[in-house]
C-alpha cells in the first residue's frame, strides 16, 4: 500500500470515528418515563385533616374516608405500573401522610416527598416551591394528575397555582376528598364545587372520576366543535402534548367498601 493509500485510508476510518461521534452526541437522550411527562402529585393526606375536628367519626364519613384511600391506592399501583413518577406534599405541622398510602408507594424509585408552608404547592410562599419545581424539571414533568384533600382549599390552591405556573392539570376526583365539613365531600368535582370552573377549565383544567381514565387511555387535544374521538396510547415525540377528554358521569360516584 502506498503512502497515499494508507493516508487515505487513515483519513476515511477518522472521519467515519468522528461522524459516529457527532452522531451519538446529537442522538436524543432516552424518556427516563415510558408514560411521558406526567407526574402523580399527592396533597396533605395526612390523618390528620380528617380526624382534628371529629367529623370522622359522623355518618358515613368514615366510608368516605376508607372509599378514597383505596381509590388513592389504585391510582398510586397504577402510576407506578406506568413508571409515573409520585410527589408526595405534606403540610408542615400537620404529621405524616396516611400509613397505608406510604405502604402502596413503598420504595418506589421515582417518588419524592416535599413539605410545605402554604395552602397552595406552588405558592410563591411556599418555603418548598422551589425544591418542587426543581424536582419536576429534573424529571422532565410538565403535567399534573393532582389528588388529595382537601378539595376546596389545598388541592385547589395546588391546582390553580400549577395551571398558573404553566403545568397541564388534571384533577382526580375519586381520589380527592374535603374534610372542612361535617358531612365530608367525596368524591370532590370542581365543576360542581368551584365558582370560577369555567375559568379554569378554559385555562386547562381537566377532571375524571376513573384512573384508568389517566392511565390506559389517550386522547387528543379539542378540536374546535366535533366530539373526541378515542385514540390508543402511543409513546411518541408529543407524548407530553396528548390530552386526556374522556366525559365523565357528572353523578357523585358510589362509595366502594
Amino acid at each position: 500500500m502506498s503512502i497515499a493509500h494508507l493516508v487515505a485510508s487513515l483519513t476515511f476510518i477518522a472521519a467515519g470515528l468522528i461522524s459516529s461521534f457527532a452522531t451519538a452526541q446529537l442522538a436524543p437522550a432516552a424518556k427516563p418515563f415510558p408514560y411521558g411527562t406526567k407526574a402523580l402529585v399527592m396533597i396533605d393526606m395526612q390523618d390528620e385533616f380528617a380526624t382534628r375536628d371529629n367529623y370522622n367519626r359522623l355518618g358515613v364519613n368514615p366510608e368516605k374516608i376508607k372509599a378514597v384511600i383505596e381509590k388513592q391506592k389504585i391510582m398510586i399501583a397504577l402510576a407506578k405500573n406506568k413508571k409515573m413518577p409520585i410527589l408526595v406534599a405534606e403540610y408542615q405541622s400537620f404529621g405524616p401522610t396516611n400509613s397505608e398510602l406510604m405502604t402502596a408507594i413503598g420504595n418506589y424509585a421515582w417518588f419524592y416527598r416535599v413539605v410545605k408552608t402554604t395552602d397552595g404547592l406552588f405558592d410563591n410562599a411556599n418555603s418548598s416551591v422551589a425544591e418542587t419545581k426543581s424536582k419536576l424539571a429534573e424529571w422532565g414533568i410538565d403535567s399534573l394528575i393532582l389528588m388529595g384533600a382537601n378539595g376546596g382549599a389545598c388541592v385547589e390552591a395546588t391546582m390553580k397555582g400549577a395551571i398558573s405556573s404553566g403545568y397541564k392539570v388534571w384533577a382526580y376526583t375519586s381520589g380527592i376528598a374535603d374534610f372542612n365539613y361535617e358531612n365530608f365531600i367525596y368524591p370532590y368535582f370542581y365543576e360542581q364545587n368551584l365558582r370560577d370552573f369555567k375559568t379554569w377549565k378554559d385555562l386547562g383544567l381537566k377532571e375524571y372520576d376513573q384512573p384508568v381514565q389517566f392511565v390506559n387511555l389517550r386522547y387528543r387535544k379539542k378540536a374546535a366543535l366535533p366530539p373526541l374521538t378515542l385514540q390508543p396510547e402511543q409513546d411518541s415525540p408529543n407524548d407530553s402534548d396528548a390530552a386526556l377528554d374522556l366525559p365523565r358521569n357528572q353523578k357523585e360516584v358510589p362509595l366502594s367498601f
